[in-house]
């Protein structure tokens, strides 16, 4: 997996790759001083190009079923850091597969990361 962030827009990602498929999930924390809210969900389509009769393998991923997985996700990483992290949104690629919880593995691995290496410090305060 490998994590980066975007510093001019506070966007935090991680990439999962693997032989035969790949996912991203990006997010992006509130600031302190901001109300919790629930998080906006953000298409992002890198698959333009993928010709369409290759698209019918490829089920669409549903907002409902990111935000479960990224806010549950999300709540063990708080549990578990003694933290209050909340995030303002999470951008995703429509056509990947949730399958195996992945979107949660991807928010705990980010968090675990970045919490880690102090970076999160930066963008939020928990």
């Amino acid at each position: 997996m490998f994590c980066k962030i975007d510093p001019n827009l506070g966007i935090f990602t991680i990439t999962r790759i693997t032989s035969n498929h790949s996912n991203i999930l990006g997010v992006s924390f509130l600031d302190a001083s901001e109300s919790e809210i629930v998080p906006q969900l953000v298409p992002w389509n890198f698959k333009k190009n993928i010709p369409f009769e290759d698209l019918n393998c490829i089920s669409e991923t549903t907002e409902k079923e990111i935000l479960y997985q990224v806010s549950t996700g999300l709540t063990k990483m708080n549990e578990n850091l003694n933290t209050t992290y909340h995030l303002s949104k999470i951008y995703y690629q429509p056509l990947e597969n949730t399958s195996n919880m992945i979107y949660r593995v991807l928010i705990l691995r980010l968090i675990e990361h970045f919490f880690e290496t102090k970076e999160l410090n930066s963008f939020t305060k928990y």
